[in-house]
């Protein structure tokens, strides 16, 4: 293998850092699912992957599935408690979750390797048992959850608070245990169950950079007009990122150093029929869910529930690797951003242009994707697909578009419009270094 260990942790590094920027800028699962695109193409363009594509639709649904936990009130148990025993339950809570989430992903994306061979009803075992103990799981230790008299005993939110939240840690704990279980003694499939293991030591990111957040908020260690410009939980999501990517990047690398061959077996290929009708199903609920339709959104939101859609289709499948990969993300970064402009009322002539032109560079770039080093073009596709939208986003914010006080676009000047962007300015061009850098060393 002609890959550095210095390369193996820096590009994964890089690439799952961005995307954890990015994913903060969408959410939920498939925020998460972005990022884990993002590593996946990554790593199957570094790693010389023959299939980078199902690599990359595998890790992002094995990605999305830390997405259904919540973990914004665990963080604000560390802000302003340093010294408390608040704040160590906090990072302690941070850190479970982290292992659960990068360890799960991990994992899959080990399974995904060609080190061994699956068949498909082992893919489809694999994913039915994970939600199975997942649902296990969220009824041992997160439940009941009936505010404010009954809440779990093991609790990672505030009691105190006024709408605590609804957790399914303990679901994603159980499916991890229970892979890992079968990989290590039933499959015996050391790459992926190692690839866990060090998924799992990359969880430890989430802490680290909570850590990071925690310490900027309160000690403003750049001073206190440059504060206003930081982003700390920007800061915390780059951090995660970064140490969960170079640690699963090296971990392939040593693996693969060790002798255990990666992409010497072919993933198992769905039959056509059945992978067509689970993508119609999965756009339907998708699409209902983003229509508010919340029968339909409260079950996706189940640790594993979107596995049982989309991962069998993402092994080999001839359809699942591009619908997920070109197609779902995108969309789910585009409902985002009409969804925050109908929050804010701006559904307007800009908005809907701009949108246009993103739908645009899909298209015209669709064809360009099939050609000479595919899994590059995709790569470059997503990355920036996924940069643009995060400023478009952002720079259709209220605030940017009508500046106080008049409301009034004659009235806003060029100050005032960047006022209005606030921290989400040095933000956006963080990503655009990140992202050129990435394109450049994945070129080199």
């Amino acid at each position: 293998m002609d890959v550095s260990p210095t390369a193996a942790a820096l590009l994964p590094a890089l690439a799952l850092s961005l995307g954890w920027g990015i994913r903060g800028q969408f959410g939920g699962q498939h925020g998460a699912a972005i990022a884990g695109a993002l590593l996946g193409l990554t790593m199957g363009k570094l790693f010389g992957h023959p299939q980078p594509l199902a690599l990359a639709c595998v890790a992002a649904v094995a990605t999305s599935y830390g997405g259904t936990m919540t973990y914004g009130q665990t963080i604000c148990l560390t802000h302003d408690a340093r010294d408390s025993a608040e704040y160590g339950w906090g990072l302690f809570g941070l850190t479970l979750k982290g292992v659960v989430w990068i360890g799960t992903a991990g994992a899959w994306i080990g399974i995904a390797s060609g080190h061994q061979a699956y068949r498909v009803g082992e893919i489809a075992v694999l994913a039915g048992g994970q939600l199975m103990l997942g649902l296990v799981g969220v009824g041992v230790l997160n439940r009941p959850h009936e505010p404010p008299d009954r809440l779990p005993r093991i609790y990672f939110s505030r009691r105190d608070g006024e709408q605590p939240r609804v957790e399914w840690w303990g679901g994603l704990l159980f499916g991890y245990l229970g892979l890992m279980l079968t990989l290590g003694l039933v499959k015996q499939d050391l790459f992926a169950f190692g690839m866990g293991v060090f998924g799992a030591a990359g969880g430890l990111g989430f802490p680290f950079g909570q850590g990071l957040q925690a310490w900027g908020r309160s000690i403003a260690p750049f001073g206190r007009r440059a504060q206003v410009w930081i982003d700390w939980w920007k800061v915390m999501e780059l951090a995660f990122g970064a140490v969960a990517g170079a640690a699963l990047g090296l971990g392939w690398w040593l693996f693969a150093s060790m002798g255990l061959t990666p992409g010497r077996e072919s993933l198992p290929t769905p039959w056509l029929p059945l992978e067509a009708v689970l993508l119609k199903l999965y756009a339907a609920l998708f699409v209902a869910a983003a229509c508010g339709v919340r029968p339909v959104a409260v079950p996706l939101m189940a640790p594993f529930a979107l596995g049982i859609f989309l991962m069998l289709p993402a092994f080999g499948g001839a359809l699942a690797p591009v619908v997920v990969v070109g197609g779902l993300l995108c969309a789910a970064a585009s409902v985002s951003i009409v969804k925050s402009l109908v929050q804010d009322g701006l559904i307007s002539v800009a908005g809907a242009v701009v949108l246009a032109s993103l739908g645009g560079f899909g298209g015209i770039t669709w064809g360009w994707l099939y050609g000479d080093d595919h899994v590059g073009k995709w790569l470059l596709f997503i990355l920036w697909f996924q940069v643009a939208a995060t400023v478009v986003k952002k720079g259709l914010r209220k605030e940017v578009l009508y500046p106080a006080p008049s409301h009034r676009v004659r009235h806003g000047t060029f100050g005032t419009r960047l006022r209005g962007l606030g921290n989400a300015l040095p933000v956006e061009i963080v990503f655009i270094i990140m992202a050129a850098a990435l394109t450049w060393l994945v070129a080199t």
